[in-house]
């Protein structure tokens, strides 16, 4: 929550000093994103330590973020987790819209794209093995092309831009 409340203020803060900036629609959409990102983790940890009321759909969902949880450095598709947290998959679409907002296959997309990005700003880009490629390859991104398009326009760079300011 600390860190909803800390980037709420900072969007405020550009909002107040730097309007133009947040014109530019790749950082507003990037903006939006963090913000969402941030608001649905704290929705699941709201959920995984009790703290929302009680409804009946918190142990599907529950059930749902523990999964995610553990599973945390791969990608994992809306057929596994259904299988492993026993619903259908039409049961968790409905809770996923209630409570996230969106459906499970746009989370999990939100999710595999964050979890690339933290894989690219984390590694050393002088390693031999490593490349963009690998990367959307290992958080299951088989079209390229489309994977740096939609990486673009959801952090308003390019995913090779990221790896290099990570050597930095």
């Amino acid at each position: 929550m600390a860190r909803l409340r800390h980037l709420h203020a900072e969007a405020g803060h550009l909002a107040a000093t730097v309007p133009d900036f947040l014109a530019h629609p790749e950082v507003s959409r990037a903006m939006e994103q963090a913000l969402m990102h941030i608001m649905v983790r704290c929705l699941a940890e709201g959920l995984a330590a009790g703290t929302s009321s009680r409804h009946p759909r918190q142990p599907v969902m529950r059930r749902f973020e523990e999964f995610l949880e553990d599973n945390l450095d791969r990608a994992i598709y809306l057929q596994e987790i259904c299988a492993a947290i026993g619903v259908q998959e039409r049961t968790l679409r409905s809770h996923c819209e209630d409570h996230l907002g969106m459906g499970p296959r746009k989370y999990l997309w939100l999710r595999r794209m964050h979890l690339a990005r933290r894989r690219l700003t984390r590694t050393d880009p002088t390693a031999a093995t490593v490349t963009v490629t690998a990367i959307a390859l290992a958080h299951g991104f088989g079209e390229l092309g489309r994977f740096a398009v939609q990486y673009r326009k959801l952090f308003g760079e390019s995913p090779s831009a990221t790896l290099r300011r990570a050597s930095k």
